[in-house]
């Protein structure tokens, strides 16, 4: 199920049309602003969020982050102009995927797609538990201005640095450390170090 939510009526009149004319099995709601988007969540369950980025008085990333606080299962898309995807790199942390405008089904249908794998995924609990904690996580790692890198482009010392941040936060029952402590600077190691001693109290 998808909210879509541009306050351009004529952006909306052309998704419905795309639409109707494609293949697409999804039922979908439309809403002209953030604050109507807001209520259709509270009313009901939807799978997927489509935001447009520029919109008046909450613009597509205040919402996001919004649905993120309320709901943080939903998937989050938003649509946004080339000259606007520098804005949305900012947030990264709020925004599963990027929809170019003028919006073409296909991408827009793959995006979807690719988000309703993730929204799956981060049903199982142990995913769950890691989303839930990605922001300290990620402040832990001091990867803050990288979330938006793929993974297989970070070096080994980065992997080392978030691999242990996931650990050191999902309380495990047992933790096998050997590498991390040789890489990152002297802070990095001391939270490492308070972080296994935290683990240890229990």
């Amino acid at each position: 199920k998808i909210l879509i939510v541009d306050d351009d009526e004529r952006d909306l009149h052309l998704l419905k049309r795309l639409l109707a004319s494609s293949d697409k099995d999804w039922e979908t709601q439309f809403c002209r602003s953030a604050a109507e988007g807001l209520a259709a969540l509270e009313s009901d369950t939807y799978d997927v969020v489509v935001s447009d980025w520029s919109m008046p008085e909450m613009d597509g990333g205040t919402f996001l982050t919004e649905v993120k606080e309320r709901h943080p299962k939903v998937a989050r898309l938003v649509m946004a102009d080339a000259t606007d995807q520098e804005l949305t790199m900012d947030s990264a942390g709020v925004v599963h995927q990027y929809v170019p405008k003028p919006v073409e089904i296909e991408i827009l249908g793959s995006a979807v797609e690719r988000a309703l794998d993730l929204e799956a995924s981060i049903r199982r609990d142990r995913i769950m538990e890691i989303v839930a904690k990605m922001d300290q996580i990620i402040d832990f790692a001091g990867v803050e201005k990288f979330v938006d890198t793929p993974i297989k482009r970070y070096s080994t010392g980065m992997k080392l640095r978030l691999g242990f941040g996931v650990a050191a936060h999902l309380d495990p029952d047992v933790l096998f450390v050997d590498e991390v402590l040789a890489v990152g600077d002297a802070e990095f190691q001391k939270k490492c170090l308070k972080a296994m001693d935290d683990l240890r109290m229990g």
